[in-house]
């Protein structure tokens, strides 16, 4: 069984009298309190073509969602609806984004850039390209009330990105953040 198997958690709301621990013992071989670990894909969405090769998409202003409960990223892929042509000087970096909520600059989470050289190379409709998680595990995590976000940013003259999705593999951990 997986630590998140619903089973496991509708039994533990079911039954009060029965301990966390013994919810969990033969996931996570503790007898510490069970943490409630859900996994979810959250979608972003860049909803039009760049219209200029220049054009950026500051986190701001890209499509958010805040998270109502602490967790981390497992992982994010950009599945683009048209091409783009991969250049080593003019080129795009896609990254997820967190930030606290309150209007501040995002913290990259994951990453990826439309170089030829270690890069995604070359965007073709319909195929996935995975986003490598920051080597820095902090930059991986997030608070309640957190907002997941991308931003686009552009190098030398830019690329024009084209409409495309970004999910967003993730982990709850714990009480969300509404009252039951």
């Amino acid at each position: 069984m997986l630590p998140n198997d619903m089973s496991h958690i509708a039994d533990g709301i079911a039954k009060p009298e029965a301990s966390n621990a013994d919810l969990y013992d033969h996931a996570q071989g503790s007898t510490g309190p069970a943490r409630n670990l859900i996994r979810r894909t959250y979608v972003l969405r860049k909803p039009a073509v760049d219209a200029m090769a220049a054009d950026a998409t500051a986190y701001t202003a890209a499509d958010q969602i805040r998270m109502r409960c602490a967790g981390r990223i497992l992982g994010a892929n950009v599945q683009p609806q048209g091409t783009l042509t991969a250049n080593d000087t003019d080129y795009a970096t896609i990254s997820v984004q967190k930030a606290d909520g309150l209007g501040g600059a995002g913290t990259i989470m994951a990453s990826k850039t439309t170089k030829i050289t270690g890069g995604t190379g070359d965007f073709a409709a319909g195929r996935s390209e995975a986003l490598a998680l920051s080597s820095t595990i902090a930059n991986t995590r997030f608070a309640i009330g957190s907002v997941l976000g991308f931003a686009i940013a552009k190098a030398g003259a830019g690329v024009a990105v084209p409409v495309c999705a970004i999910s967003v593999d993730i982990e709850e951990e714990g009480t969300d953040a509404y009252a039951v």
